[in-house]
């Protein structure tokens, strides 16, 4: 695959943090430890005891956890109705994961063109072994419009 598996586990992380950033019931499974992450302002995601927590700076990080460079900016919500105490929050997280796409761009009224296999095979760079691979393969191709395209 084009990403390594520090890409791969970075990615894993940042899907896992969505679990952890939705605010837990008092009631729920996961006991003092989701009011724990749902006070924390702000810090970087730490795993240990199979859940992942934030982190903040200075805090005392258990000898077996695992931290990621992801980051977790919480604050208290735009949609809050005044009061104090457990209120909704807007969490911003910060993802170090970094990934290559590419662009190509076809000719004015060339993409639908049956000649034209940018649509299949333009994610792939020309000449390369993967792209050379895949024009092997047999392939079909369906067009739908469901209006007319000037």
């Amino acid at each position: 695959t084009p990403f390594g598996s520090d890409h791969l586990a970075q990615a894993r992380e940042a899907t896992h943090t969505h679990a952890v950033l939705s605010p837990a019931p008092a009631s729920s499974a996961m006991g003092s430890s989701a009011s724990k992450t749902t006070a924390a302002a702000e810090g970087n995601l730490v795993q240990h005891n199979a859940t992942w927590h934030i982190s903040a700076e200075g805090d005392k990080v258990p000898e077996n956890a695992r931290v990621s460079q992801c980051r977790i900016d919480a604050k208290t919500s735009e949609y809050a109705e005044g009061g104090s105490g457990n209120q909704p929050k807007a969490w911003m997280s910060k993802s170090v994961i970094s990934f290559d796409y590419r662009v190509v761009e076809v000719p004015s009224g060339k993409l639908l063109d049956p000649s034209c296999d940018a649509l299949i095979f333009g994610h792939l760079d020309a000449g390369s072994p993967e792209r050379e691979a895949q024009m092997k393969k047999p392939q079909r191709r369906l067009i739908v419009i469901d209006e007319t395209v000037d």
